[in-house]
């Protein structure tokens, strides 16, 4: 879940300070989450402490901005359960708080299970899937099959390829959608297996994305059967998470 938490009035604060947290994007292996902070006074100093499992602890600072406002990414490790955050102010930006009284305090279970979007939301909001990329630079880094994503306008062709009626390009861009809300910071134990099968077929295709000399599948052949159960099964993960009655591969 993501808490939105409303402070009552205090006298170092600019007006009712709202935090919200969620899932952030993935690095490799490592998770991180974003804590989205405003109505707080502008360029103020806040201090955060994070509790992951083994008792690792994260810890750092950021201002809020002339705006008295920020949203941060941070980092938090390969460790996927319940993390604790607290948040304190420091005044001084010296990164010591001025208080042991808490500005803010509560918990979160990472990966976010309902962290995933369909292709229709990708391809109607570009904005994500271009932030994603920055976030991420996740040019040349993103593979379906051997084609290698070059960048955020390769990704929207891919995913504007859902649109046609070749059943390769369907499959495609549902693995895309799937891999991104991977690489967003939703589960992927229900959905992992599914995807490095999905990846296989389009190698044995030899792949090439949208417009790039597309194998033509021959319909009721066994690639095209194959590739007809996956992208339900993707298509499921995009729109829905890992849901207990979802079909596992």
């Amino acid at each position: 879940m993501s808490p939105n938490i409303a402070f009552a009035d205090n006298s170092a604060l600019y007006s009712r300070p709202i935090i919200t947290l969620a899932c952030g994007p993935r690095d490799n292996s490592d998770l991180s989450i974003v804590v989205n902070a405003k109505g707080f006074k502008p360029n103020q100093f806040l201090d955060y402490r994070i509790l992951a499992p083994y008792s690792q602890v994260v810890a750092g600072g950021f201002s809020t901005g002339s705006s008295g406002q920020n949203n941060v990414t941070i980092n938090i490790g390969p460790h996927s359960s319940k993390i604790l955050l607290n948040l304190f102010s420091d005044m001084n930006s010296d990164h010591i708080a001025e208080t042991t009284e808490l500005l803010h305090s509560s918990n979160l279970v990472v990966p976010c299970s309902t962290k995933h979007f369909a292709v229709e939301y990708y391809r109607t909001h570009y904005g994500a899937v271009r932030d994603l990329f920055g976030i991420k630079a996740l040019n040349n880094h993103i593979r379906l099959g051997n084609y290698v994503l070059n960048s955020f306008q390769d990704a929207m062709r891919i995913l504007d390829g859902s649109a046609y009626h070749n059943s390769q390009d369907h499959f495609a861009a549902e693995l895309l959608a799937a891999t991104m809300n991977v690489l967003s910071g939703g589960r992927d134990d229900c959905i992992s297996r599914t995807i490095s099968a999905a990846n296989d077929i389009l190698k044995d295709q030899n792949y090439k994305a949208v417009g790039k000399e597309n194998i033509q599948i021959k319909t009721n052949n066994e690639a095209e059967t194959q590739m007809l159960s996956l992208t339900s099964l993707l298509k499921g993960y995009n729109e829905n998470g890992c849901l207990a009655s979802s079909k596992i591969l």
